[in-house]
């Protein structure tokens, strides 16, 4: 006997007659919706709430130590992660181990030090190596992600706009802020990112 598809009505999708379907050939939780109108939308299915900030550029020496304030004003638990990409021009979504920064709770702030190579959090009181491109004291990546997860899936409790975060950087007073990241979230299929 053959597997017969089925078709449920995604409410969250946000424009009407969507022309096309696709799966995406390289991430099996991943659709790609086009519509007549509203361009190509990408949406998730069956992954955990993430939350993740995309730096361009990370340079941590001791003279440029980043601290980064995170608040989760969610009542959700999320799991914290330091990802190095690379530290030449392309980036890699895996060349790197990630460092696990601990848990930041619901309705929690936690601060996030990057001082050359190591990381360490405040509350929650972990301090990590950070094992990455550049293994020498200068700390300097071309593409960082720092991610927050939950174990919980398709709630959509986890966005953008309840896992909040500021870098500054620097060792003088006032610090410089940092410019130029991106936060991207996945919380289910209720989440829909135009392209």
């Amino acid at each position: 006997a053959s597997n017969s598809p089925t078709f449920t009505q995604v409410a969250s999708y946000p424009f009407r007659q969507p022309t096309r379907i696709f799966y995406s050939p390289y991430n099996r939780n991943e659709i790609w919706v086009t519509s007549n109108g509203n361009g190509l939308r990408v949406g998730q299915v069956n992954n955990p709430d993430n939350v993740t900030y995309r730096f361009p550029y990370f340079h941590t020496a001791a003279t440029n130590v980043i601290y980064c304030v995170a608040s989760n004003s969610s009542s959700q638990s999320a799991s914290v992660t330091f990802t190095p990409r690379t530290s030449g021009l392309a980036f890699s979504t895996s060349s790197f181990p990630a460092i696990n920064l601990g848990i930041l709770g619901g309705n929690m702030t936690d601060m996030y030090t990057f001082n050359q190579n190591s990381a360490s959090s405040f509350v929650g009181g972990v301090n990590a190596s950070i094992v990455g491109p550049d293994t020498s004291t200068k700390g300097s990546f071309y593409g960082v992600d720092i991610s927050f997860g939950s174990a919980a899936t398709n709630n959509g409790t986890l966005d953008c706009s309840n896992i909040v975060m500021t870098c500054f950087q620097g060792t003088t007073n006032p610090k410089r802020n940092v410019h130029g990241y991106q936060c991207f979230s996945a919380n289910g299929i209720g989440h829909w990112i135009p392209y």
